[in-house]
């Protein structure tokens, strides 16, 4: 008993600590949201939320933050072994809310970028390996990338390598479970991602974009999550299909004439 006492301190410490709060107020605050009261108060919000429309400002100030909120309920219920009727009300309420999330992502991510835009988009993303393409027509995509409104400028960037960035694709994310096929190899599991997504460009066209006056370009809006790729938890994975290669040659020779 005693040593369960103890790894659930330690629980209630690390959480606490993520969340910026004493482990006392936030086991309090855990505790008092997990009462019958509190859970059927959130099913009933998530299914009021779910009929409305999602706006950038519903998105930012309830439905990222209820959705926070869920989630680490439902860790604390699992993590300190509540009963499992609460951690499936939880589950089924968290479910429903990032089905909805999940919707209203996927369109903000991909708005305006068609199936034949989409492998082009993938080729100018940083990480996607290798360069392909020695002659590749760089001005020529990042001009029809802007004229479809798909590239914008960072207002998080860090340094000149990531002052731009591209959306159109809306990309499963890393989890940091494994699954082990019969020859004992391990493949990342990857999950839906409920933000809509924005990923890094590759060098060439943030140098392309620096020769330009981009000062018309808008900013990449505050509820974008601006995505990494790799083989790594949190991280996007992204490759070119033989179809994906196909177009992009089809780009190269309507620009380049060959």
């Amino acid at each position: 008993m005693a040593n369960d006492n103890n790894i659930n301190d330690f629980i209630i410490g690390l959480s606490a600590s993520m969340a910026n709060k004493e482990p006392e107020q936030f086991a309090k605050e855990m505790c008092d949201m997990a009462s019958e009261g509190d859970i059927a108060e959130f099913e009933a919000i998530v299914d009021k939320l779910v009929k409305k429309k999602i706006t950038p400002e519903l998105y930012i100030k309830v439905i990222s933050p209820l959705a926070s909120e869920l989630n680490s309920l439902w860790c604390f219920l699992f993590n300190m072994k509540f009963p499992e009727e609460k951690r499936e009300r939880i589950d089924n309420t968290l479910r429903k809310l990032n089905q909805f999330r999940l919707k209203w992502a996927r369109k903000q991510s991909r708005q305006g970028c068609d199936k034949e835009v989409r492998p082009l988009v993938k080729y100018s993303i940083n990480g996607l390996g290798r360069k392909y393409y020695s002659y590749f027509p760089t001005k020529e995509l990042v001009e029809m990338l802007i004229q479809k409104g798909l590239i914008y400028r960072n207002p998080r960037a860090k340094s000149d390598t990531s002052a731009f960035v591209v959306r159109g694709l809306h990309l499963a994310v890393g989890d940091n479970v494994f699954t082990v096929n019969w020859k004992g190899q391990q493949y990342r599991n990857y999950v839906d991602y409920c933000a809509p997504e924005a990923f890094y460009l590759r060098p060439e066209f943030q140098a392309e974009l620096k020769e330009m006056d981009t000062t018309s370009l808008p900013e990449l809006p505050a509820y974008f999550e601006i995505m990494s790729i790799g083989d790594y938890k949190g991280c996007c994975k992204i490759s070119l299909s033989s179809n994906d290669k196909n177009k992009i040659r089809s780009f190269i020779t309507e620009n380049r004439g060959y």
